[in-house]
């Protein structure tokens, strides 16, 4: 069995052929698709895309996790996933209980417990077990700084699972650990389509690996040149994704694109001459488009929240007539509301937050 990938540039219609795919397999009830998004904005996005295009009766969409928690229930492995905030209050009660002397003057302070929990969920994301990290940290000889760390992921992850909980992190490992071990699970299963991604952990692309070899067709969309030109600085995450894909089990989807145009107007401009040395003849563009190298996720966030204020200080722009846009949404959740709270910015979060993720919730939860 094999992955079959299909790339494309931007507005070429790889979503929409996912719906057409879908839609197809499923007519009749003959199988049940499974299409895979990055997050739950874009599963809506799918979701309404599918109904204006008339349904689809047992097709599953969802996100990567809501795969892996699919899994695990099929394999009878049970897991409460636990919400960001049950995170933080199980990190900080574990830091409480450790005796540390690296980090003993902050390990009660907010920045440090979450400074800690998203160390750990990138570890976690590479599959580097508490124990394995304790030990590179010691052989390293750097002091107690990453030792003292190694003992908070251990503490951690061992509350985790004496009380049957997991992170999202955590599920996704489970279930690639679970395929491991469990050679006949899912191979009923039809078919399978990742779409929307630029990039996957280690984890998550050992989990579609073990996927790949069980389920018939496993198809994979991606974003790149139609003469098949390596844009290096365009495509850079699309291209280490391919690369990062077991070479024999991917076979290249070609399709008919005779009278499709693709994207046009501001998006086609920047796609077809980011980075270019020069702009083709016959283009245009309106207005003025300004390119910023960061380090990280919350430097972007910093960044383009810091422009949009100077805007509406100096040029008497409302708020309401900004917008802060990404391809994917969730990794910037956790840090688009406190920045902008930081830099006074009234914000609204397309699709909203989880309810999950709400204080009061949490703290219903945990009581019930």
């Amino acid at each position: 069995m094999a992955l079959q990938l299909l790339t494309l540039p931007a507005g070429y219609g790889k979503t929409a052929w996912v719906v057409g795919q879908v839609r197809k397999t499923a007519a009749g009830l003959q199988s049940q698709p499974r299409v895979v998004l990055p997050s739950r904005l874009q599963v809506r996005d799918f979701e309404l895309r599918l109904a204006k295009a008339g349904g689809g009766m047992g097709v599953q969409v969802g996100t990567i996790v809501d795969l892996a928690n699919e899994i695990l229930e099929v394999g009878g492995v049970f897991r409460l996933l636990l919400s960001e905030n049950l995170q933080i209050k199980t990190l900080r009660a574990v830091l409480e209980g450790l005796e540390l002397s690296y980090y003993q003057g902050i390990k009660a302070k907010p920045g440090f417990v979450r400074s800690c929990l998203g160390i750990i969920r990138e570890l976690k994301a590479g599959g580097i077990s508490p124990e394995e990290f304790t030990s590179a940290a010691e052989d390293s000889m750097r002091g107690p700084r990453l030792i003292e760390l190694g003992w908070v992921y251990s503490a951690y992850q061992d509350k985790l699972q004496e009380n049957g909980w997991s992170d999202r992190a955590g599920v996704t490992w489970l279930a690639a650990e679970t395929l491991r071990q469990r050679p006949d699970l899912c191979r009923d299963w039809d078919s399978i389509y990742l779409d929307g991604f630029d990039d996957l952990t280690p984890i998550q692309l050992q989990l579609i690996n073990s996927l790949v070899e069980r389920v018939d067709d496993f198809y994979l969309t991606l974003t790149g040149s139609l003469d098949g030109r390596e844009r290096e600085l365009v495509h850079k995450r699309f291209l280490r994704l391919r690369k990062s894909l077991e070479s024999g089990i991917v076979e290249e989807l070609q399709l008919d694109l005779e009278g499709t145009s693709g994207a046009d107007g501001l998006a086609a401009f920047f796609e077809k001459n980011l980075f270019t040395k020069k702009v083709h003849e016959g283009d245009q563009v309106q207005g003025e488009i300004k390119l910023a190298a960061v380090p990280d996720r919350e430097a972007e966030v910093r960044n383009a929240l810091r422009w949009l204020k100077d805007k509406i200080l100096s040029d008497g722009i409302l708020p309401s007539e900004t917008a802060l846009m990404a391809r994917n949404l969730q990794p910037y959740l956790g840090l688009i509301p406190r920045i902008a709270q930081e830099y006074k910015l009234p914000v609204h979060i397309q699709g909203g937050l989880p309810l999950s993720e709400n204080p009061l919730i949490a703290a219903i939860t945990k009581l019930v």
